[in-house]
Parts: C-alpha cells; sequence; structure tokens
C-alpha cells in the first residue's frame, strides 16, 4: 500500500510540473518577456501622455512616480505568464508549442517580437505603412493573404474591443472629478464618436506590422504560420492571449484613472 500511494504521489506531482512547464516553454518560445519588455516602454510613454493631459506641477510628478509603478516589468511578466496558464487549455498549448518549436514556428515567433519593438518608434511605423502602400501593387498577394487573415481573426474588431474597454475604465475612474462633468452615457458618447477614426488606425498599424513582421518568411514558412493560426489551437491561442493581454490593460487604465481622480480631488482641496 505504501509503495501504490508513494507512486501516485510521484505520478501526480511529474504531471502537475509536466502542466506547468508547458505554459513556461510556450511563454519562452514566443518572447513574451521581450513583449513584456515593450508593454513597459510603451505603457511609460501613456502615462507620461496621460498627466501632461490632466496634471501639473507637484501633482504631475507624484503621478508619474505612481503610474511608471504600474508597468513594473516583473509584474507584467508574471501577469503574462500567469494569464496564459488560465486562459489556455493545457493540451491546446502542447499543441501550440510544437508548432512554436518548428522551423517556422520559431522564425516567426523571432520575427513577430522583432517587429512588435521596431514598430514602437514613429518613423519605422510610418515606413511599415509606406511599404505596405507600394506592396498593393508590387505584392498584391501578400497584402490579399494579410488582409484575410486580419478578418479571418477578426483582429481590428478584439483591438478595438481592448482599445473602448481601457479608455472607459480610465474615463470611469475620473468621472468621479466633477470638474469634467461625465456619466456613463457621456463617457458612451465620447468613445463612439470616436470609434471609426480608432477602427481605422488599428486596421492601418495591424496591415503595417503584420506585412513587417512576416516579410522575411518564405511562402512556406508564411502558409504554415497562417494555417496554425488559423486552426481551433490557433484560435483558442489568440482568444487567450487577447484576454490576458487586455485584462492587463484594463486594470492599467482604471489605475491609471483612480490616481488621477485623487491628485485632482486633493488640488480642489
Amino acid at each position: 500500500m505504501r509503495t501504490i500511494l508513494n507512486s501516485f504521489i510521484l505520478i501526480f506531482g511529474l504531471s502537475t510540473q509536466s502542466l506547468a512547464d508547458v505554459y513556461q516553454d510556450l511563454y519562452d518560445a514566443m518572447y513574451l518577456d521581450d513583449i513584456a519588455e515593450v508593454m513597459q516602454d510603451e505603457g511609460g510613454d501613456y502615462v507620461d501622455s496621460i498627466g501632461t493631459s490632466y496634471l501639473e506641477g507637484r501633482s504631475l510628478d507624484r503621478y508619474k512616480e505612481q503610474g511608471h509603478k504600474l508597468y513594473d516589468l516583473a509584474g507584467l511578466q508574471s501577469g503574462l505568464l500567469n494569464g496564459l496558464r488560465q486562459e489556455l487549455d493545457a493540451d491546446v498549448a502542447a499543441q501550440v508549442l510544437e508548432f512554436y518549436e518548428t522551423e517556422a514556428g520559431q522564425i516567426a515567433a523571432k520575427l513577430e517580437v522583432t517587429a512588435r519593438r521596431a514598430i514602437s518608434d514613429q518613423a519605422v511605423e510610418d515606413m511599415a505603412e509606406a511599404m505596405v502602400q507600394e506592396a498593393r501593387s508590387t505584392q498584391p498577394e501578400r497584402i490579399a493573404d494579410l488582409l484575410k487573415f486580419i478578418q479571418d481573426l477578426d483582429l481590428v474588431q478584439k483591438n478595438l474591443e481592448g482599445s473602448f474597454n481601457s479608455q472607459f475604465a480610465f474615463l470611469s475612474e475620473i468621472s468621479t472629478v466633477r470638474q469634467f462633468g461625465l456619466d456613463e452615457q457621456t463617457i458612451l458618447g465620447l468613445l463612439a464618436e470616436g470609434q471609426s477614426e480608432t477602427e481605422r488606425n488599428i486596421k492601418q498599424w495591424l496591415m503595417a506590422f503584420t506585412f513587417m513582421a512576416y516579410q522575411p518568411l518564405t511562402e512556406d514558412q508564411f502558409n504554415a504560420y497562417l494555417g496554425m493560426q488559423r486552426s481551433d489551437i490557433g484560435q483558442d491561442l489568440n482568444t487567450a492571449l487577447f484576454t490576458v493581454f487586455h485584462d492587463i490593460d484594463t486594470q492599467i487604465s482604471r489605475d491609471l484613472g483612480k490616481i488621477v481622480a485623487r491628485l485632482l480631488t486633493s488640488q480642489d482641496l
């Protein structure tokens, strides 16, 4: 009986470790540590832009000090890994990992993170958009494939929802400050007014990013990557990732709104 019990504990322990490892391995294969660094860099710029729009003087300094802490790198990295564990089925994670361990998967993942870091620079984004415009006549098939890829994965709508949720979270918090005269209906109206422009900007950015990121892939590698993304496991992966990223972004936006509202209220007092 002791032998059987000990064997069961050993097997259970190994199984738990295996499940934990597949998420860490997938996290590493997709270079999500690097993506967290990009989030931190872009988040710092976002914090500063929000601060200069609403605050000044010592209140602005206090806001920046508190706001930048929300983009703590270790916190972002653990949030991404833990979110992946929570949102993605272990069997799906293992199947996705198999793809990312192939040559096409390894190259695609590296190209994505490299392009994601590069396009944070406005000059690079402008260059990528110019490349897309030129490719519409020189590489129409690749442009058509990217457009269909963006449509199949519903990337515009998912990014639009993420943007909407984070803006709503921020504005809902600062609505507690009387001087803004905001309520839920007013906030929804403001977001609706900007929806068309936001949607257009998202689509333009997605085309620039995907074209630049996947340009070095061979036709076979590109098709293998698109095939995985369009598959059931690819759809599950993207749903999980969008949920994780949006949850982090929305919570940070909400926290930034709380900081702004608190500092503005203390100024008034």
